[in-house]
């Protein structure tokens, strides 16, 4: 009879491990690491596997049948890894249940555990004398600043006026202490004497945000009890500005065409130091450098008058891979006529 009929049936593809890697770094307590930096695998399966190593590049010897590892339930393969000195990479091989294995490096960046440095700063504002009696009126401004990205709380603010006093020298507290900036976040202590109180701010109730300027202002009225003479003086405190602030911009991601980036330290330091760490072992010591691996960059800022240092983080992507597919569908008929 000649007649026809067609049927189509469709062949997959599966190639490529669909599951993905990432890393955490450690995080502190009290200035102290608690090495507790993890590795967390998502888009997996249940019968998924992995084989874990130190080290840029696999070097162990796992199949999905022998060696490898049952991915948890909540992806975490570990979550043990101690803060590193410098940059570390781990390698993770990652095997799934169609004989398809796929490795990815994870670098973990060095976190600073050390409590930040606030800074501070006492001038005298002015001296008086009370030509009546004889004392002097001093006039002291302490000035606090957070160069941290985040607030400061409980700051604690002291001056013994005994070691600035001492004996046989009186003195008494005779105006403030006083927050003298706009929007602060700071507590004066209304029952500050010098002496029993040395507390300048409550600190349970005071709080600096970051890159805030905040000021403290009280007077102190000086008898010399040998002579009779007294004094008052008032002390200004300026901003320490070789405090680095540090941000680091890229240039953009690598791709196919482009593949190289350039990372940037921009900073508010009139004498600065570089130091750049990042993937492959990466090092360099200049404000503007090139980069050739993806992954996260970290550069520390001193200042060499002053020894204070700021750090920044930056990351490199990567898109080296077209990731458009293609399909093909056969012909259909009709009344036995394609």
């Amino acid at each position: 009879s000649n007649c026809k009929d067609t049927a189509i049936v469709s062949v997959g593809i599966h190639t490529r491990v669909e599951i993905t890697a990432s890393i955490s770094a450690a995080t502190c307590s009290n200035g102290i690491s608690l090495n507790n930096g993890q590795i967390t695998l998502s888009n997996f399966g249940g019968f998924d596997k992995y084989d874990l190593n130190a080290g840029s590049s696999y070097t162990g010897t796992a199949t999905f049948s022998l060696g490898a590892a049952n991915i948890p339930t909540n992806g975490i393969v570990t979550s043990n890894l101690a803060n590193p000195t410098n940059t570390l990479a781990y390698t993770i091989r990652l095997f799934d249940n169609q004989g398809c294995i796929k490795d990815t490096t994870l670098i973990l960046n060095p976190v600073d555990c050390v409590p930040k440095v606030l800074g501070i700063a006492k001038s005298i504002v002015s001296v008086n004398t009370n030509t009546a009696d004889g004392t002097y009126d001093v006039t002291y401004n302490v000035t606090l600043k957070n160069t941290d990205t985040a607030p400061l709380n409980n700051v604690s603010l002291t001056e013994n006026l005994a070691n600035t006093f001492p004996f046989p020298t009186a003195f008494t507290v005779s105006a403030g202490p006083t927050v003298v900036s706009l929007n602060s976040s700071l507590l004066a202590n209304t029952g500050f004497d010098g002496l029993t109180q040395t507390n300048l701010i409550v600190s349970a109730q005071s709080t600096i945000v970051p890159n805030k300027t905040d000021s403290v202002r009280f007077t102190v009225t000086v008898t010399d009890t040998i002579t009779g003479c007294s004094t008052t003086a008032t002390i200004n405190v300026p901003t320490d500005g070789s405090i680095p602030s540090v941000t680091a911009t890229s240039s953009g991601s690598i791709t196919c065409a482009v593949n190289t980036v350039t990372l940037i330290a921009v900073n508010t330091t009139t004498n600065p130091g570089y130091t750049w760490t990042g993937p492959a072992s990466f090092t360099a010591n200049a404000q503007t450098v090139t980069v050739t691996s993806p992954g996260t960059y970290t550069v520390i800022v001193e200042d060499l008058s002053s020894n204070c240092k700021d750090t920044a983080i930056v990351s490199v992507g990567i898109h080296t891979r077209v990731e458009i597919t293609a399909s093909i569908s056969a012909a259909t008929c009709s009344n036995g006529i394609s």
